[in-house]
Protein backbone atom coordinates (compact mmCIF):
# COMPACT_ATOMS: atom_id res chain seq x y z
CA UNK A 1 0.00 0.00 0.00
CA UNK A 2 1.21 3.64 -0.95
CA UNK A 3 -0.01 6.92 -0.51
CA UNK A 4 0.86 9.73 -2.99
CA UNK A 5 2.75 12.35 -1.32
CA UNK A 6 1.74 16.20 -1.45
CA UNK A 7 3.74 18.20 -3.09
CA UNK A 8 5.81 16.45 -5.68
CA UNK A 9 2.80 14.61 -7.04
CA UNK A 10 1.82 14.55 -10.54
CA UNK A 11 3.47 16.94 -13.51
CA UNK A 12 1.82 16.38 -16.50
CA UNK A 13 2.45 17.54 -20.25
CA UNK A 14 1.74 15.91 -23.47
CA UNK A 15 3.09 16.67 -26.62
CA UNK A 16 0.71 15.35 -29.04
CA UNK A 17 0.24 11.83 -30.29
CA UNK A 18 2.95 9.36 -28.80
CA UNK A 19 4.50 6.78 -30.62
CA UNK A 20 6.29 4.52 -27.78
CA UNK A 21 5.17 5.30 -24.34
CA UNK A 22 8.14 4.44 -21.77
CA UNK A 23 7.24 3.98 -18.14
CA UNK A 24 10.38 4.25 -15.52
CA UNK A 25 9.61 2.44 -12.15
CA UNK A 26 12.22 3.72 -9.76
CA UNK A 27 11.26 2.03 -6.20
CA UNK A 28 14.31 2.82 -2.96
CA UNK A 29 14.10 3.09 0.54
CA UNK A 30 16.65 6.16 1.67
CA UNK A 31 19.26 6.02 4.88
CA UNK A 32 17.83 6.99 8.24
CA UNK A 33 17.69 11.32 8.11
CA UNK A 34 17.93 11.43 4.56
CA UNK A 35 14.14 11.77 3.58
CA UNK A 36 14.66 15.93 3.49
CA UNK A 37 17.95 16.02 1.10
CA UNK A 38 15.95 13.63 -0.87
CA UNK A 39 13.25 15.49 -1.72
CA UNK A 40 15.14 18.67 -1.86
CA UNK A 41 17.38 17.36 -4.82
CA UNK A 42 13.97 16.22 -6.45
CA UNK A 43 12.82 19.78 -5.78
CA UNK A 44 15.62 20.90 -7.45
CA UNK A 45 15.46 19.02 -10.60
CA UNK A 46 11.67 19.13 -11.16
CA UNK A 47 12.02 22.96 -13.05
CA UNK A 48 14.34 20.43 -15.37
CA UNK A 49 12.90 17.59 -16.00
CA UNK A 50 9.46 19.67 -16.95
CA UNK A 51 11.56 20.81 -19.60
CA UNK A 52 13.30 17.77 -20.79
CA UNK A 53 11.79 16.79 -24.09
CA UNK A 54 9.64 14.05 -24.35
CA UNK A 55 8.69 14.09 -20.71
CA UNK A 56 5.18 13.50 -19.64
CA UNK A 57 4.69 12.84 -16.08
CA UNK A 58 5.71 11.71 -13.13
CA UNK A 59 4.32 10.69 -9.35
CA UNK A 60 5.65 9.62 -6.47
CA UNK A 61 4.04 7.48 -3.41
CA UNK A 62 5.18 6.62 0.33
CA UNK A 63 4.60 3.17 1.52
CA UNK A 64 1.88 3.36 4.01
CA UNK A 65 3.60 -0.70 5.20
CA UNK A 66 7.02 0.65 5.22
CA UNK A 67 7.69 4.17 6.16
CA UNK A 68 10.75 5.54 3.77
CA UNK A 69 9.89 3.10 0.69
CA UNK A 70 8.91 4.94 -2.11
CA UNK A 71 8.16 4.35 -5.61
CA UNK A 72 8.52 7.10 -8.68
CA UNK A 73 6.33 6.20 -11.76
CA UNK A 74 7.81 8.14 -14.96
CA UNK A 75 6.05 8.63 -18.03
CA UNK A 76 7.91 9.42 -20.93
CA UNK A 77 7.13 9.37 -24.75
CA UNK A 78 10.03 7.31 -25.78
CA UNK A 79 13.50 5.42 -24.53
CA UNK A 80 15.43 8.15 -26.76
CA UNK A 81 13.76 10.96 -24.08
CA UNK A 82 14.77 8.74 -21.11
CA UNK A 83 18.22 8.15 -22.37
CA UNK A 84 18.64 12.25 -22.45
CA UNK A 85 17.54 12.65 -19.33
CA UNK A 86 19.85 9.97 -17.48
CA UNK A 87 22.74 11.78 -19.05
CA UNK A 88 21.26 15.12 -17.83
CA UNK A 89 24.53 16.41 -15.68
CA UNK A 90 22.39 17.82 -12.76
CA UNK A 91 20.52 14.92 -12.86
CA UNK A 92 23.40 12.61 -13.13
CA UNK A 93 25.15 14.43 -9.92
CA UNK A 94 21.93 13.97 -8.14
CA UNK A 95 22.10 10.05 -9.04
CA UNK A 96 26.08 9.80 -7.28
CA UNK A 97 24.82 11.41 -3.91
CA UNK A 98 21.77 9.09 -3.79
CA UNK A 99 24.01 6.18 -4.58
CA UNK A 100 26.73 7.53 -2.27
CA UNK A 101 24.64 8.59 0.47
CA UNK A 102 20.97 8.66 0.40
CA UNK A 103 19.95 5.55 -0.89
CA UNK A 104 19.28 2.30 1.33
CA UNK A 105 18.50 -0.01 -1.71
CA UNK A 106 16.78 0.81 -5.02
CA UNK A 107 15.41 -1.23 -7.69
CA UNK A 108 15.30 0.55 -11.26
CA UNK A 109 12.98 -0.70 -14.43
CA UNK A 110 12.10 0.47 -17.81
CA UNK A 111 9.29 -0.73 -19.23
CA UNK A 112 7.48 0.21 -23.08
CA UNK A 113 3.67 -0.03 -22.42
CA UNK A 114 2.09 -2.06 -24.66
CA UNK A 115 -1.73 -1.28 -23.58
CA UNK A 116 -3.22 1.72 -22.12
CA UNK A 117 -6.79 2.35 -21.25
CA UNK A 118 -8.97 4.25 -19.33
CA UNK A 119 -12.51 4.47 -18.68
CA UNK A 120 -13.51 5.32 -22.30
CA UNK A 121 -11.49 2.39 -23.81
CA UNK A 122 -7.83 1.87 -25.16
CA UNK A 123 -5.73 4.71 -25.63
CA UNK A 124 -3.47 5.37 -29.00
CA UNK A 125 -0.05 6.97 -28.39
CA UNK A 126 0.03 7.26 -32.19
CA UNK A 127 -2.86 9.81 -32.51
CA UNK A 128 -1.32 12.96 -34.01
CA UNK A 129 -4.79 14.44 -33.09
CA UNK A 130 -3.57 15.38 -29.24
CA UNK A 131 -6.24 13.59 -27.87
CA UNK A 132 -4.63 10.36 -27.42
CA UNK A 133 -7.52 8.45 -29.12
CA UNK A 134 -7.27 6.80 -32.30
CA UNK A 135 -9.67 8.08 -35.79
CA UNK A 136 -12.61 6.05 -34.26
CA UNK A 137 -11.98 7.82 -30.70
CA UNK A 138 -10.99 4.59 -29.10
CA UNK A 139 -7.60 4.14 -29.61
CA UNK A 140 -6.73 0.80 -31.06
Amino acid sequence: QYRRIQGLGRCWRRNGGLNHLIIVVFEFELNEGCQDRYFELAGQLKADLETQPGFISIERFESLNTPGRFVSLQAWQDNASVLAWRANVEHRLAQNEGRETLFKSYRLRVAEAIRDYTDKGPVSHDAGDGTGHGADGHGE
